[in-house]
């Protein structure tokens, strides 16, 4: 299969998602906790000067908001990646990029692999969820 070579930013990017993944679902949870769980609007008083319930003020705060968007296309991104991938590909993700448990190395020996095919997989991978995220 003759396929382009992904730019090594587009490489180095996917990589810090998935680094990243655990705490931006973490964080995800945590801001959206934040607005489930606001009381006060606007002034602080605990009233709003617009129309509409608490409710849809947390809805509309929910879907505006920028940092929460990206974090959901992210962790959403990366989930839809992994329920494709076959179970050797999820333990290396899972191991080499959430866990980051081992070396590139350890990471070939824990695999059972030789280091050259663990390097062939993880582009695999990283072509995967690239194309997820919408760079190729």
């Amino acid at each position: 299969m003759n396929q382009q070579k992904l730019p090594r930013h587009v490489y180095k990017f996917i990589e810090a998602e998935l680094y990243d993944y655990k705490i931006n679902k973490k964080t995800l949870g945590a801001l959206k906790n934040d607005v489930y769980m606001a009381t006060f609007f606007g002034d602080g008083t605990g009233r709003s000067s617009s129309r509409g319930s608490p409710s849809e003020a947390k809805v509309m705060q929910l879907m505006t908001d920028r940092q929460i968007q990206r974090l959901e296309f992210s962790v959403k991104a990366v989930e839809d990646v992994l329920d494709t991938l076959t179970e050797e590909e999820k333990k290396l993700v899972r191991l080499g990029y959430f866990e980051r448990l081992y070396t590139n190395k350890g990471l070939a020996i824990e695999m059972g692999m030789s280091y050259s095919s663990l390097y062939e997989t993880k582009k695999s991978i990283i072509r995967q969820f690239s194309i997820r995220f919408g760079f190729i």
